[in-house]
């Protein structure tokens, strides 16, 4: 049977130059002004169109990224 590593295994590993998973807080942000970027691309779009459903969603994602960007 396969020995399975601990918590303890698993964050030593990570603290002593092991394989990091997920991102950094400064890498999540800008990851998220990307994101917020294109997503007022495309209201801006919208808005030129006349197109209501697609502003509205853009509007909608644009309110997300920003309440993440508050934390």
């Amino acid at each position: 049977m396969e020995r399975r590593t601990t918590m303890s295994e698993q964050s030593s590993k990570l603290i002593h130059g092991g394989d990091e998973v997920g991102m950094t807080d400064a890498q999540f942000k800008t990851h998220l002004l990307d994101q917020l970027e294109c997503w007022q691309r495309v209201y801006d779009l919208a808005v030129a169109s006349k197109n209501a459903d697609i502003q509205a969603e853009a509007e909608k994602q644009i309110n997300k990224i920003n309440t993440a960007l508050k934390f």
